[in-house]
């Protein structure tokens, strides 16, 4: 995909253009990579914690990440550079593997949120503030940015994974699946947990 960018972006902006273009995609890519790192490195510190003596590492920071984190970090990216380093079919094959394992933690807690939380005293409603009129539309200014910047990075790694699409079937039942299905089986599931979380650590 890289390969082709140059070529395409050379038709439009020139040599010199294509090398703005391709810096400015460069930096992007950088940046979500080093986002993508840093969100899965919390995650990573969340199940350290288990280990008791793990606590004390977040007594010392560096750069306002304490040493739990910077530990948390550098692992993920480890990670990461050894999958990259075996090639797209070992990546291909661990995509495959993490997007079911995924549901399969996901549904796994929001189950285990329920058996505690009991359906009957769950509430899909969060928060029992009453909004006015400015408040309700920046609260949903606030929800389209998030649903756009969501989408947004789809767009930009579209090209990446529909390639492995055998045909525009197979296609538009992946993007129905990928978008709109699982988005809003995401945000059903991230509200249950919320709201049974709270109900949960109250009981």
């Amino acid at each position: 995909m890289a390969f082709r960018f140059r070529w395409m972006v050379r038709v439009s902006m020139g040599v010199m253009g294509a090398n703005l273009a391709a810096l400015i995609r460069g930096v992007v890519g950088i940046v979500w990579y080093g986002v993508q790192t840093y969100f899965a490195s919390k995650e990573v510190a969340t199940l350290l914690l288990f280990v008791p003596s793990v606590a004390a590492w977040r007594d010392t920071s560096f750069l306002r990440l304490d040493m739990l984190g910077w530990v948390s970090f550098i692992f993920m990216w480890l990670l990461q550079l050894i999958i990259f380093q075996r090639g797209m079919e070992i990546i291909r094959k661990f995509i495959d593997f993490c997007g079911p394992a995924v549901y399969v933690v996901m549904f796994f807690l929001m189950g285990w949120i329920l058996y505690r939380a009991r359906l009957g005293s769950l509430s899909l409603t969060l928060g029992g503030k009453v909004l006015s009129g400015g408040e309700q539309l920046h609260a949903m200014t606030n929800a389209i940015l998030l649903v756009i910047s969501y989408f947004a990075a789809l767009l930009l790694n579209f090209g990446d994974f529909s390639r492995f699409a055998k045909s525009e079937r197979q296609m538009k039942i992946g993007n129905f699946l990928g978008l709109p299905f699982n988005f809003v089986a995401f945000a059903i599931i991230t509200v249950i947990v919320t709201a049974g979380s709270e109900k949960s650590s109250a009981r």
